[in-house]
């Protein structure tokens, strides 16, 4: 299965950020938007891994978010991943519990080291991804739209839980469905 750890925004927040996208959509077929039910903030990426590994990933999961109470966040800002000359991904940001997030990242990443799997060494950079580029697009048009749209701000929202997510891939671009959850509690 091919596997990644997320946090899911709330149906409020994924029909803001529709909002966002469809007031960006003026590139056409060249920006590949992400469907709202594929709107989520990636802790870890796993990628091709046996089905008979689940139960080592929930557990590490589990082991990972020990005692992290549920996260004030919220979905802040525009941007492009890797630079503006030249966009590849288009993204909201986050912010709020950004600390409480972090650490819960590094702890995750952790308990799933000691469970066998590899160290991501990239840096996390928390956010949500809302379109794929796929053709070079007008870069000075898609800043002014950011300068309209720069500020949006989704308000305050709990992230409560922690999905594993199978990704299958089809002619329609990705499904994703959850295969375990774990709830945030400061008592787990």
């Amino acid at each position: 299965m091919r596997l990644f750890i997320a946090i899911e925004p709330p149906k409020n927040v994924l029909d803001d950020l529709e909002k966002i996208k469809k007031s960006l959509d003026v590139f056409g077929k060249s920006v590949k938007w992400v469907s709202p039910q594929g709107i989520h903030l990636t802790l870890k990426f796993l990628g091709e891994t046996p089905d008979a590994r689940v139960a080592d990933i929930k557990k590490a999961i589990i082991k990972g978010s020990k005692g992290c109470a549920p996260l004030s966040l919220q979905a802040m800002g525009l941007s492009v991943f890797p630079f503006m000359e030249n966009p590849k991904v288009i993204w909201t940001g986050v912010s709020g519990d950004l600390k409480k997030l972090e650490d819960l990242h590094a702890s995750i990443e952790a308990a799933l080291v000691e469970e066998g799997f590899a160290r991501d060494d990239n840096p996390f950079r928390g956010h949500f991804t809302l379109g794929r580029v796929k053709k070079q697009i007008d870069s000075k048009k898609l800043g002014d739209l950011f300068k309209e749209h720069g500020t949006y701000d989704s308000g305050i929202f709990t992230a409560d839980q922690i999905t594993l997510f199978k990704s299958d891939l089809d002619h329609k671009g990705a499904i994703y469905t959850p295969v375990e959850t774990v709830k945030l509690s400061k008592t787990n």
